[in-house]
């Protein structure tokens, strides 16, 4: 399951880094205004699945469908199995610390040569972060529809 977590946030966001580099390049981002909503959208789903392939290596989630983990040689027991929003809470940290970096190496890049930032950069910046915690949050999903699911029944055999 780590692998495929790991693959998939990959797979994600090496696919989005090339649209971006193609898109920077050409310059599209200024031809296609809506252009940045999808990236921010990938990015996020990208950004989730490696919040959930974190987790899975710190082993705060089940691998195997265990009801307990060890987390830093300390036991911790899950009733009933994991909780939704321990995973879901996954995802959204991730998904903030890449988001929220993104955006500063946007504004550091910006002073670096000397560009003024535009206008409706607020805004701006503050639509990203809702596409990137919508995109993290379609990650959560998939993962709880396809993975989430068979480990709570294997918790409950």
């Amino acid at each position: 399951m780590t692998k495929r977590l790991f693959f998939a946030g990959t797979s994600i966001l090496v696919l989005t880094l090339a649209v971006h580099l193609y898109a920077q390049t050409g310059k599209l981002y200024w031809q296609v205004w809506w252009l940045d909503i999808p990236m921010h959208y990938f990015g996020g789903i990208g950004a989730g699945f490696f919040g959930l392939w974190f987790a899975s290596l710190l082993g705060v989630l089940p691998r195997t469908g265990d009801a307990s983990s060890t987390l830093w040689g300390v036991e911790i027991r899950f009733p009933q199995g994991v909780p939704r929003w321990w995973s879901l809470l996954w995802t959204l940290i991730a998904v903030a610390i890449i988001g929220i970096g993104w955006e500063m190496l946007e504004v550091f890049l910006l002073a670096y040569f000397d560009k003024p930032i535009p206008f409706g950069y607020i805004e701006d910046t503050l639509k990203d972060l809702v596409m990137d915690t919508l995109g993290a949050t379609t990650a959560w999903a998939a993962f709880h529809r396809v993975q989430w699911q068979a480990w709570l029944l294997r918790v409950a055999h």
